[in-house]
């Protein structure tokens, strides 16, 4: 009985193994449960016991790396921020080079996107001194997706650039529309990243 739970993880990770080598190479609706469950050498049935359907196993793939990724937004510096989700992608390399490119969930990077201009809102607090929404919103919108297409060709990088440079960056881009505070607090502390 105690090899049972060993046995059942393994065959659950030898799916999902079989589901990501396939999924590495070409979108999810061409990926059939057969061709899945015979890469990994079990039945259909099998299948069922651990996932509802193929979407069921990226769900889960993406929710086991979301929670590194989707960061508490209470008062937490932007490049700290930053620094403490381009640690998380990095230790998900492998899969957000996948989930973020051309065959990626859509719905992954909305939720990305999402989480991180809910941060950036509350943190750019220059973006506010446009009077008009809706630039304000384009803005923010700009601040956003350019962060988050950085951090994904930051992935993609060789030789990787180092962490330090990606944050300087970031500095660089989004410093403008930082608070005073938010300004004096990353000039304290740059030398605590570094």
């Amino acid at each position: 009985m105690g090899k049972k739970p060993q046995v059942s993880a393994l065959t659950k990770e030898k799916l999902k193994q079989a589901f990501w080598s396939l999924y590495q190479e070409r979108p999810i609706e061409t990926i059939s449960i057969k061709e899945i469950t015979d890469l990994a050498g079990v039945n259909r049935g099998t299948f069922y016991l651990y996932y509802k359907d193929i979407y069921d196993i990226l769900n889960q793939i993406e929710e086991n790396i979301f929670p590194d990724i989707h960061m508490t937004l209470n008062n937490v510096p932007v490049l700290d921020y930053i620094w403490d989700a381009a640690q998380a992608f990095a230790a998900n390399r492998e899969y957000l080079l996948v989930l973020l490119g051309p065959h990626g969930d859509p719905a992954f990077r909305e939720k990305l996107g999402l989480g991180l201009r809910a941060f950036l809102e509350q943190q750019l607090v220059g973006l506010n001194d446009e009077p008009d929404l809706q630039k304000r919103q384009l803005l923010l919108d700009f601040c956003t997706g350019g962060t988050l297409l950085l951090l994904a060709q930051w992935l993609r990088c060789e030789p990787p650039v180092p962490l330090e440079d990606l944050i300087e960056l970031v500095d660089r881009i989004l410093s403008p529309y930082f608070s005073d505070e938010a300004k004096e607090f990353l000039q304290k502390n740059k030398e605590k990243r570094v």
